[in-house]
């Protein structure tokens, strides 16, 4: 069996939609999208864009402490 399955993930090496589909087919069927849902996109990307601009802030403000 897991021959067949490397197998068949090789000839779909070429294609990443059709090896999504096979591993989803594989796993039980879809998940649902992680993504909250939004009437404005580009709210949403900034606010990603604050989340992770915060945490590199966050990062570097406890790296300057650790150097000392």
């Amino acid at each position: 069996m897991g021959r067949k399955l490397s197998q068949k993930v090789l000839a779909f090496k070429e294609d990443s939609k059709k090896l999504y589909n096979f591993v989803t087919e594989l796993t039980g069927g879809k998940s649902e999208n992680p993504m909250p849902t939004v009437e404005n996109e580009t709210s949403l990307a900034d606010k990603f864009a604050d989340f992770f601009m915060n945490k590199i802030e966050t990062i570097r403000d406890n790296l300057k402490h650790h150097k000392n």
